[in-house]
């Protein structure tokens, strides 16, 4: 994962600001550079990008 991002049990972080919608439980980095996605939805600077 980014070093921007961090989670916890219930919430995805970006730079202190909760990311809408991503799961916590799968969210990881993708191959992509700055992209990461929780199955869902991708997301680039702690927002949605689908």
């Amino acid at each position: 994962m980014s070093p921007d991002y961090a989670k916890d049990n219930k919430n995805v972080f970006y730079k202190n600001s909760i990311a809408e919608k991503a799961n916590p439980k799968t969210f990881k980095r993708t191959s992509e550079n700055g992209v990461c996605e929780d199955g869902t939805n991708k997301f680039r600077n702690g927002k949605i990008i689908n």
